[in-house]
């Protein structure tokens, strides 16, 4: 039962991220307008951060919810990863 919650934990979470990568998506097409070439570096950084973090929490927390072993171990290096990155930004 616990493990289930981790899985919907790590799909909220997952859309979470996600949709931060789709409003700042929006600032990084504004930037390209703007021609503002070091905004546009930054954004672009953050976008594929997001998108990719989402991404892969959605399918590990959809994984942990059927409890599949390779969501497990997913699960498990993705939050270290993730706390990594949000040390190092």
């Amino acid at each position: 039962m616990l493990v289930r919650v981790f899985g919907i934990f790590g799909i909220i979470l997952g859309a979470a991220y996600f949709n931060e990568g789709v409003a700042i998506l929006g600032l990084f097409s504004f930037a390209l307008s703007q021609k503002a070439n070091d905004v546009v570096v930054r954004y672009l950084l953050f976008v594929t951060w997001d998108f990719l973090f989402g991404t892969a929490l959605i399918v590990a927390g959809i994984g942990v919810l059927l409890l599949k072993e390779w969501a497990r171990v997913m699960w498990l290096g993705l939050m270290p990863a993730l706390v990594l990155v949000h040390l190092g930004i």
